[in-house]
């Protein structure tokens, strides 16, 4: 109850304190060892990692990834870790925290505009800050720059709308401020516009698919 009741490692970290580096967790019928001391932790992966398994991660990870990062067997990860091993230079772990303080400073400043009393889905946001981490820091793009784009875009186009037209805003993005949130905010500025949903009922489009 207490691992689905907040993000996973704030139970680890608190089971980490009460029981050490080393404790049994349960989950459902199956058991895990939680390993986070780092002597231990050397032990496993250096000095004996022959007699150790990746276990059902492997198993779950291995039609999605293939002999990626996760399920790769130690004779591949040995030929791939001279090339891996930059990533985990100094100076690269400090840019990606720089970038992961930058982002989550965003997103607090963004959660303060909102009301005390206003619901708000969290995890969409911290989906959003995800997704511009990981723009950033491998396509070196920024996801969000594009949301003041789409406003623009979508107020030009709303000049050019004959009286009784209709515009369609149609985006591939999952993010709600490239989405739900986009229309919310042009629908109240332009109070002329309304959104009709209607056209969307169509066979093999699912209700729950809808927003409101």
């Amino acid at each position: 109850e207490e691992v689905r009741s907040a993000p996973l490692f704030v139970p680890l970290y608190q089971y980490y304190r009460d029981y050490g580096g080393v404790y049994n967790l349960g989950a459902g019928p199956k058991w895990f060892v939680v390993v986070s001391d780092p002597t231990v932790v050397k032990y496993m992966f250096k000095d004996n990692a022959d007699a150790f398994s990746k276990g059902i991660l492997t198993d779950i990870m291995q039609p999605i990834m293939g002999d990626g990062l996760i399920p790769a067997n130690k004779e591949l990860w040995a030929k791939r870790r001279p090339v891996v091993g930059s990533a985990f230079h100094g100076t690269w772990l400090k840019h990606m925290t720089d970038l992961f303080g930058r982002s989550a400073m965003n997103l607090s400043d963004k959660l303060e505009k909102h009301g005390e009393t206003e619901q708000i889905e969290i995890e969409s946001e911290l989906y959003a800050m995800a997704l511009d981490v990981i723009g950033e820091a491998v396509f070196n793009y920024e996801f969000g720059a594009l949301i003041e784009l789409q406003a623009q875009m979508l107020a030009h186009a709303a000049g050019l709308v004959k009286s009784g037209g209709r515009l369609v805003f149609c985006t591939c993005s999952l993010l709600p401020d490239e989405g739900e949130v986009q229309v919310e905010e042009f629908l109240d500025m332009h109070p002329d516009f309304t959104a009709d949903t209607s056209v969307l009922a169509h066979e093999g489009v699912d209700p729950a698919w809808i927003t409101e």
